[in-house]
């Protein structure tokens, strides 16, 4: 068995769908690391299919902080020059948002119908049993 897990930051994020309607969406995290006293950037290349893509769409943004977990493939290309390149690429199985409310990239619903607000404390506790 083949698994990989990182936690970093959404770079780009795009929507799809395959030919049977089954959404979709790839996005690139970018996972920080020092090496000899200089960070590092290493971009992973993500994909998640059904619900975990319907979840990702509806609450993460680009900058948002991730943990994402998932099938590792590498895969090799050849770039316009001729020149040999490889990418590593998550299947995602599963993910979690970790940013808070209020921390720049913080997930937020993509729809306003979702932001349904909240009575104040006090308002409508009269039922109560406690």
């Amino acid at each position: 068995m083949k698994k990989i897990s990182i936690i970093g930051n959404v770079g780009t994020i795009d929507e799809r769908a395959t030919k049977e309607g089954e959404s979709f969406v790839n996005f690139s995290v970018a996972v920080n690391t020092k090496e000899r006293g200089q960070q590092v950037t290493d971009w992973f290349n993500c994909t998640a299919f059904g619900k975990n893509a319907e979840t990702f769409l509806k609450y993460m943004n680009k900058g948002g902080k991730v943990y994402v977990c998932g099938v590792p493939s590498l895969r090799t290309y050849t770039t316009r020059e001729g020149k040999q390149g490889a990418s590593l690429e998550i299947r995602v199985t599963e993910f979690t948002m970790l940013n808070t409310q209020g921390d720049p990239g913080a997930y937020r619903p993509a729809n306003d119908a979702d932001n349904i607000p909240l009575p104040p404390a006090g308002e409508g506790d009269d039922d109560l049993p406690f």
